[in-house]
C-alpha cells in the first residue's frame, strides 16, 4: 500500500518533490525521536534521490541510536556497521561542501563508530581528519588519538 502511494506521488508531482516530501517528513519524525518512522521516510526519500548527503547523515545518526552518556557505552543500541556505511556515503556525496557542521559531526561519529568496531586504523584516520580540518572542535579526536 505504501509503495503504491509513493509511486503515485512520484508520478503526479515528480521524484524531486517526493524526495523532498519524505525527507521533511523523516526530519520531523527524527526531531521527535521517532527513529523507526524517520528511518522509513528517509529510506523512501532515497528511492527518489539516492545522492542526498543529509539523508545519509541522518540515517547514520539513527543507526547510532540515542546516546546514554551515563552508561559505559555511549550508544548502547548502535548498529555501528550501518552507521559507518551511511556516514561514509554522506561524505562521499560531498557533505563537506554542503554542510561543514554536519561533516564535522560525521567525522566524530565515524571515529567513534570505527573505534567501537575495533577498526582502529580507520578510527585514527577519521580522528586525524577531524583534527586537521576542525582543530578548534577536536577534543575527542585528540583524546582518542592520544589513547592510541
Amino acid at each position: 500500500m505504501i509503495v503504491l502511494a509513493v509511486l503515485i506521488l512520484a508520478a503526479v508531482f515528480g521524484a524531486r518533490y517526493a524526495s523532498s516530501y519524505y525527507y521533511q517528513k523523516g526530519a520531523k519524525a527524527y526531531l521527535q525521536n521517532n527513529f523507526p518512522a524517520a528511518k522509513s521516510d528517509f529510506n523512501i526519500s532515497l528511492i527518489f534521490d539516492s545522492k542526498n548527503s543529509r539523508t545519509h547523515f541522518l540515517l547514520g545518526k539513527i543507526a547510532l541510536g540515542l546516546p546514554a552518556p551515563k552508561q559505559n557505552v555511549y550508544y548502547p543500541q548502535a548498529d555501528y556497521k550501518e552507521a559507518a556505511g551511511h556516514y561514509e556515503k554522506a561524505i562521499s556525496l560531498g557533505l563537506e561542501k554542503k554542510n561543514r557542521n554536519l561533516y564535522s559531526i560525521a567525522l566524530d561519529d565515524l571515529g567513534n563508530t570505527y573505534w567501537n568496531l575495533n577498526e582502529l586504523d580507520k578510527a585514527r584516520e577519521k580522528y586525524s581528519e577531524k583534527l586537521s580540518k576542525f582543530p578548534e572542535s577536536s577534543f575527542w579526536a585528540r583524546y582518542f588519538i592520544a589513547l592510541d
